[in-house]
């Protein structure tokens, strides 16, 4: 439910009372304090750990890896995970190494998390976090460095999992490459491999943002027909398809389809849906269902509202 401060206040709750508190306990807290973006409340939490006698683990280590790329301190992180392996511990592991990748990509590090993986690859760690290192160059558009990559696992002898074809198809959309994507999409299938929701997800959303949605639902159903199930995402790059093609009453009902498929829909779909209502100048209908969001217990959005006391003062 993404209501950390609550937890938290729980977690000192149980500590004023001497609830016993083990390390599970522990790693959760550091967890929310980092997604909370209080990371050094996580490195206190660490000094916890050990003053209970506990030896922190890999969950603790790739925990508070993951809170210094949140804060935007990811040289930090990098410093964290070198002396962790230099001084031989075993905390180090391959979730660590791919959420550091990710962390130096998404930061703009990319060079560096590849100087990275390097020198690991001379050492007897040997990860294998190439995925994460495709993703960031492909966030680049750098989409040549993208298929090096690539072609250096297959030349590894090793198989590519379904997340690397996902970042080598969301390359080729990047590019405007719409048809390659597809023959990336289809050679997967004939290698005897299963899609999962991940690959139907980032095809749906290159072909919706290239303006061939028609597509795109016809990818759908063959999603449904192939008993992949569909995530909140999914159904979120469906309603903006539904959208953009003009047809904004199926976009709503698909919505309030939704909790009869067992998800909750989020505030990004009632702003794209909204928003549309407003463009054919339907207000009062994006009223109700800013209303009815609000209802559901959803996060106000301020844009949305401004949007209509702007429309109302017209």
């Amino acid at each position: 439910m993404e209501e950390y401060k609550t937890a938290l206040y729980m977690f000192d709750e149980m500590r004023q009372l001497d609830a016993p508190i083990d390390l599970c306990t522990m790693n959760i807290a550091i967890n929310f304090y980092c997604l909370l973006k209080r990371v050094n409340f996580g490195f206190a939490m660490l000094g916890c750990i050990f003053k209970l006698g506990y030896e922190p683990n890999a969950v603790t280590f790739t925990t508070l890896v993951k809170g210094l790329c949140l804060n935007d301190k990811v040289i930090e992180a990098e410093n964290l995970f070198l002396n962790l392996l230099g001084h031989n511990l075993s905390v180090t592991d391959e979730v660590m190494i791919s959420t550091l990748i990710n962390g130096l990509c998404k930061g703009g590090w990319t060079s560096r998390a590849c100087d990275l993986l390097e020198f690991l690859e001379r050492t007897s760690c040997k990860p294998n976090a190439y995925s994460a290192l495709m993703d960031g160059y492909c966030s680049q558009g750098r989409i040549d460095k993208v298929k090096g990559i690539f072609r250096s696992i297959v030349e590894q002898g090793l198989e590519p999992n379904m997340f690397t074809y996902a970042i080598l198809i969301k390359g080729c959309f990047k590019k405007g490459k719409v048809d390659e994507a597809w023959c990336i999409f289809h050679k997967v299938s004939r290698k005897g491999l299963q899609h999962t929701t991940v690959t139907y997800n980032t095809m749906l959303h290159g072909l919706v943002c290239a303006g061939r949605f028609s597509e795109g639902w016809k990818l759908f159903g063959d999603m449904e027909a192939q008993q992949v199930r569909p995530d909140i995402i999914t159904y979120g790059i469906l309603v903006k398809g539904l959208c953009a093609d003009g047809r904004v009453a199926a976009a709503r009902d698909l919505l309030h389809q939704l909790p009869s498929k067992g998800l909750r829909p989020d505030v990004r779909m009632y702003t794209t849906i909204i928003a549309s209502l407003h463009r054919k100048g339907l207000i009062e209908e994006g009223k109700r269902l800013l209303k009815e969001m609000k209802e559901n217990g959803l996060r106000r959005d301020e844009t949305l509202e401004r949007l209509i006391r702007e429309r109302d003062e017209l």
